[in-house]
């Protein structure tokens, strides 16, 4: 004799012991015949110890039983039917939660443990085990509760399906045509609803571990834009190169050639330099290795990391060096620069390039010109047109007239302090 229960955390399907406990299954039996289960909540639910429900009030009190509903307020109550072998030993019993002896209304516990819990024995009546739907006991043991044992969010008993009924409907049961409705309480703001989806309520949320790591790669960023300030980084996107190793702790013997000839077994190397002292050519003990592939240099530090190499234990690591970007950037920043400058020169100053063989004149006093030779010795000239106002002077003069008062007012200073100490010595 069975009763499916359907929850929101899932499906429990009981076998009731209809001949040990006949009036109690028929109170359990009836009850889920008339929906009156339909929309409980499961109110107390205390781990590895007991779950609690049955009650349309939540709470174990105000209930009734099948025999109040039909004979009124002063049947509500139903003896115990308390068997001697039946112990509370197992997950998945089902007991009524009387509030005293032989005071049974429609309230019932399911255990959520395996280990005896005799403080039950010889006080509830126990009337039914679960056959399936553990998975839905361990959900339900493991939610989160207040301190009132109640979940945080809602475990409702959405229906009930009656397997097997071996009793006749008791005379004067009404069997209604759909469930009870239940009204949100709008008070209780500490509790969700079941039907709550608390990952679509968070889809458009940080979790607190993203929110971790967006912060930690913010700071990582703003770490990389000091850098670049300082000018000590290239950019403040730019990443190591993938294909270069570091290895320090060399022996001072070891020379590029031994050290390439070592890791060119795992693929082709571009590249092989030991780092040294630039006066005296002595190894700093540290060095680099460029591979033509990113496989075989991860496969080169799998195997080579903590190897003997003259004697000496090395440390391979992936190298964090940007040097070689920061050659490369300098390189080509200089040139757009240039390139840059001379855009706006030609646009600004109306630049034109002349011909070596060919001599030019001032022509009138707003016009200046001067010259530059290249590496082959070639004369190149420049016309640049000349505004009336002084303060337009060209920037090549301005820097050499800051140049010729410096050194005059340095040899100034010198002549004036020789003066000084000279006639001092001619005084004593």
């Amino acid at each position: 004799m069975s009763v499916l229960l359907i929850t929101s955390l899932g499906d429990i399907v009981i076998d009731l012991y209809t001949k040990e406990c006949p009036k109690t299954t028929t109170n359990f039996i009836k009850l889920c015949k008339i929906k009156y289960y339909n929309n409980c909540l499961f109110y107390s639910v205390q781990k590895d110890y007991i779950c609690e429900s049955g009650s349309p009030t939540n709470k174990n009190s105000d209930t009734t039983s099948i025999y109040g509903i039909i004979n009124g307020e002063s049947k509500k109550y139903f003896k115990d039917e308390i068997i001697p072998k039946f112990k509370h030993n197992k997950k998945g019993l089902i007991g009524t939660a009387n509030i005293g002896p032989n005071m049974n209304t429609s309230t019932f516990y399911i255990t959520l443990t395996n280990n005896p819990i005799n403080s039950l024995n010889n006080k509830h009546t126990i009337f039914g085990i679960v056959t399936e739907g553990f998975d839905t006991l361990e959900k339900i043991n493991n939610s989160y509760c207040d301190n009132n044992n109640r979940p945080y969010k809602n475990i409702r008993i959405k229906h009930t399906y009656i397997l097997d009924d071996p009793f006749k409907d008791l005379d004067g049961m009404i069997i209604p045509s759909k469930s009870p409705e239940y009204k949100i309480d709008k008070n209780d703001i500490d509790h969700l609803e079941d039907n709550f989806d608390i990952n679509n309520f968070y889809k458009d949320k940080n979790t607190e571990e993203q929110i971790k790591n967006k912060l930690q790669e913010q700071e990582s960023k703003n770490r990389a834009l000091i850098l670049e300030l300082l000018e000590d980084i290239p950019d403040v996107d730019i990443k190591p190169p993938e294909n270069v190793l570091f290895i320090c702790k060399l022996n001072p013997i070891t020379q590029d050639e031994d050290l390439e000839n070592i890791f060119e077994r795992f693929g082709p190397i571009k590249s092989c330099q030991i780092v040294r002292d630039k006066k005296t050519g002595e190894s700093l003990q540290y060095g680099f290795i460029e591979f033509e592939k990113v496989e075989d240099c991860e496969r080169a530090y799998l195997k080579m990391n903590g190897v003997l190499i003259d004697d000496k234990r090395i440390k391979v690591d992936f190298s964090q060096s940007v040097s070689k970007y920061w050659v490369n950037y300098k390189k080509n920043n200089n040139n757009e620069n240039n390139n840059k400058d001379d855009e706006k020169n030609n646009e600004g100053n109306d630049l034109t390039l002349i011909n070596e063989n060919v001599k030019l004149e001032i022509k009138n006093k707003n016009n200046f010109q001067f010259g530059n030779k290249d590496k082959n010795n070639n004369q190149y000239k420049y016309v640049f047109h000349r505004d009336n106002n002084e303060d337009n002077e060209n920037k090549y003069d301005k820097k050499r007239k800051r140049k010729e008062r410096s050194r005059d007012k340095n040899y100034h200073s010198i002549k004036q302090h020789y003066h000084s100490s000279h006639h001092h010595k001619h005084k004593h």
